[in-house]
């Protein structure tokens, strides 16, 4: 008598979701900003926030992941008491969420979210027996420049943190912080590729 056993699980829910936040992941942030970009003619001014949480790599490598993950999600479980309603949180990547913000129609109204943000984070963080003080970064791009795309928009919101995190701790994109950011990122990179390509050339000048 011959048969086959089948084993199936259904994993749908653990890629559109993280386990330990229970926030959407990336895919699905992503679908909802391109709905609500489609839709900007029609509706009023949001902002996409990117939030760093500045220890959580060293939790992970000092206390291990499973402290970083709840740490993380202590910070998302403060970010959904700010946003309430009006906002998606999602989670981009290890150490980051990222939330789409209705009704933010100003450089000022954006910076006095990320303000509540980051005070609610200077709260410490009890791991392990141990108390944590962390920090987060923000970065902001608003839906008043006119995106058509949602890359476009994470990516500025990506360009700003990189600002935010050199700076003051929260900043906007704009086209001079672009610019900057996106020119000391080529720089960077035509650098390294000099380096391992030996196309460096040195001039002495008195």
């Amino acid at each position: 008598l011959a048969g086959v056993v089948l084993y199936t699980r259904d994993i749908g829910d653990r890629i559109l979701r993280d386990p330990s936040t229970g926030l959407p992941r990336r895919r699905l942030f992503v679908d909802r900003l391109d709905e609500v970009i489609s839709e900007r003619q029609r509706r009023a001014p949001f902002a996409v926030l990117l939030m760093s949480l500045e220890r959580h790599r060293q939790v992970t490598n000092g206390l291990g992941p499973r402290f970083a993950e709840e740490m993380l999600s202590e910070f998302a479980e403060r970010a959904r008491d700010v946003l309430d309603d009006r906002a998606m949180l999602a989670r981009l990547n290890d150490g980051e969420l990222v939330a789409l913000v209705d009704g933010i129609g100003t450089a000022d109204d954006a910076s006095r979210l990320a303000a509540t943000l980051r005070t609610l984070c200077a709260a410490p963080f009890q791991l392990a027996g141990q108390t944590v003080h962390s920090e987060v970064h923000v970065g902001i791009s608003l839906s008043l420049r006119g995106y058509t795309r949602s890359d476009a928009m994470i990516r500025d919101a990506g360009l700003a943190l990189a600002g935010a995190a050199a700076g003051q701790g929260a900043s906007i994109a704009n086209t001079h912080l672009i610019q900057r950011v996106s020119g000391r990122l080529l720089l960077e990179s035509d650098l390294r590729r000099a380096l391992e390509t030996d196309s460096l050339l040195l001039h002495y000048q008195p």
